[in-house]
């Protein structure tokens, strides 16, 4: 199974990131440097959408309410962008 895992840029960051994420059952970590990091496990496509779909509402909320209309995510040195339709 594989993860998605998000570097939260403050400790509220992650709070709020792990209540917006509730559904998928997020872990929260901090590392020794004090980074904070959420991750969930990622499973079918659909899955994965409703993940970056409630990221999504997460952002636009912390706008709020302007639209965010795209996700960047890193993934192994690489980084991809979902955009809306």
């Amino acid at each position: 199974m594989q993860n998605l895992t998000i570097e939260a840029a403050s400790d509220e960051s992650a709070r709020h990131l792990c209540r917006a994420l509730a559904e998928y059952r997020p872990r929260w970590t901090t590392d020794d440097d004090g980074r904070h990091f959420v991750s969930v496990q990622l499973g079918s496509d659909g899955h994965v959408l409703e993940i970056f779909d409630a990221i999504q509402a997460h952002v636009t909320e912390r706008m709020r309410g302007e639209p965010v209309s795209s996700v960047t995510v890193a993934l192994d040195d690489s980084q991809y962008s979902v955009h809306d339709r």
